[in-house]
């Protein structure tokens, strides 16, 4: 994996004084530093910036952790172990403040990658939807699905509240890993998703259940080697297999064009089960590796569901509410 590259702007702001006369340089110093988590094996570049704004770091020295750091390539410090690591620099015996950065291990859980569909029966522009992910199972492509009807098989409030909260307000349209839009016409596209695959994660999903059908709970635990600070935990109850017509104006399924007669409808979304937003994930460190656990019910009687065919997605979403990763399980 290419060394993703974080830049440290260190600015030292020197306020002028009297060159006659011998004092004390009152000196304001800021340490701007655009992230501070970083997985082993990845480089930091440091930069030195003078009150101007030019690039003084040919005549800057930098500390790491108290000692003097034999920066090579361009300023850039590449730690070899993981921990923790303090940043500062001097210049002209002016000094920057103090900065620290936490490495982690590198990322080595399977990433699931996360694609939503908002669809709905009556759309007939839906279909190229699923033409597309037929497309990408038939290529061996791994992933998370769930499809999202605005006119049916779940609380219509839920999902226009979903819809508005993701600021995806029309349809047919596919989200992936809630980074970015499939580009339309989706079975064309199909390299912006197959790129995707391979990727790692910090984060490991999974989940067991609690109690009979009645009553029953889910259980979810998550491990993670790198602490995404502001990240958030949802689930959402999917169903298999439900049949009902499917308005089709394209020509994926058979020409000429002609609506999905008792069409087999899979990864629907029967109910969102955590918080719109999910739920917010509260780490005993923001520093280290840990675990977490959390419990949603699951109301699944006198809905109308075939329990069989249930299941349940799980995700963890970042700061920016893209997916961290995600884990599918069947209810029963």
């Amino acid at each position: 994996m290419q060394n993703l590259i974080k830049t440290i702007y260190i600015s030292l702001i020197i306020l002028l004084f009297s060159c006659t006369e011998k004092i004390n340089i009152p000196i304001e110093v800021s340490l701007n530093i655009k992230e501070s988590y970083m997985d082993l094996g990845e480089g930091l570049k440091i930069i030195a910036l003078d009150e101007t704004g030019t690039d003084i770091s040919s005549n800057a020295e930098f500390t790491i952790s108290g000692e003097a750091s034999p920066l090579i390539n361009v300023n850039i410090f590449t730690p070899k172990e993981i921990g923790e690591y303090i940043i500062k620099c001097k210049y002209k015996n002016t000094y920057s403040t103090e900065d620290t950065i936490y490495v982690f291990e590198a990322a080595s859980y399977d990433k699931k990658n996360f694609i939503e569909n908002f669809v709905s029966t009556d759309c007939g522009s839906c279909p190229r939807l699923f033409y597309a992910i037929d497309l990408l199972k038939e290529n061996s492509m791994e992933v998370n699905i769930v499809n999202i009807y605005s006119d049916k098989f779940s609380d219509i409030t839920k999902i226009i509240d979903l819809k508005k909260h993701l600021n995806k307000e029309y349809e047919p349209l596919s989200y992936v890993n809630r980074n970015f839009t499939w580009t339309n016409p989706e079975h064309s596209n199909l390299n912006e998703v197959f790129s995707l695959k391979g990727q790692k994660s910090h984060y490991m999903i999974s989940n067991s259940f609690k109690g009979d059908v009645s009553s029953q709970k889910a259980s979810i635990y998550v491990e993670y080697t790198k602490p995404a600070l502001g990240s958030y935990l949802n689930a959402y109850l999917l169903e298999d297999n439900i049949i009902e017509t499917q308005v089709n104006y394209t020509e994926f399924f058979g020409s000429p064009a002609a609506n999905l007669i008792d069409y087999t409808h899979n990864n629907v979304l029967r109910d969102i089960i955590s918080p719109i937003e999910g739920e917010k994930i509260i780490y005993d460190s923001p520093t280290s590796s840990g675990n977490f656990t959390s419990e949603f019910p699951l109301s699944t009687q006198n809905k109308g569901y075939i329990y069989e065919n249930l299941k349940l997605l799980i995700f963890v979403t970042d700061k920016n509410g893209e997916i961290i990763n995600s884990y599918i399980s069947k209810l029963n």
